[in-house]
């Protein structure tokens, strides 16, 4: 039911706008948990034509870090920029009056401090963190026949 509501929503955002297909997809998204919402969105994203992150590009990624001395691209400078990305800290609607203020600001920066060295350890260790194990891939390759 759920995944049939979000194609007819899709359809709508495609074809009416912006702005009021999005306040009636949010409006239909709260009827639901986040763990439906979640397996939904992981249900689409599994079954793209092609993956979001192609086998290609992901060895670009890798790549990028060791020509840091051209592209300045350290693994600083990738979860610098890549930290927002991942872990918006400003995404937040509700705010309380203790929220105010100085105090909002030191949440927001202790936030998006945290999210960067996240991010960074994320990038340090790819490799062992998203490396998945030969004898995994040809389970999965079995099943799939």
């Amino acid at each position: 039911v759920l995944k049939q509501e979000l194609e007819r929503l899709f359809h709508l955002y495609y074809t009416n706008g912006y702005k009021e297909s999005t306040e009636e997809i949010f409006a239909v998204l709260n009827k639901y948990t986040i763990y439906d919402i979640c397996s939904v969105l992981k249900q689409f994203i599994r079954e793209l034509p092609d993956p979001l992150l192609t086998q290609d590009l992901l060895e670009a990624f890798i790549l990028v870090p060791n020509h840091e001395n051209l592209n300045k691209m350290t693994v600083h400078n990738i979860a610098t920029i890549m930290a927002p990305n991942l872990f918006p800290v400003l995404a937040q609607k509700k705010r309380t009056k203790q929220m105010e203020g100085l105090k909002e600001m030191e949440t927001i920066m202790e936030r998006a401090k945290d999210s960067f060295y996240i991010t960074k350890t994320l990038v340090y260790n790819h490799l062992v963190l998203f490396h998945v194990p030969p004898y995994l891939i040809a389970q999965i390759q079995r099943r799939k026949k």
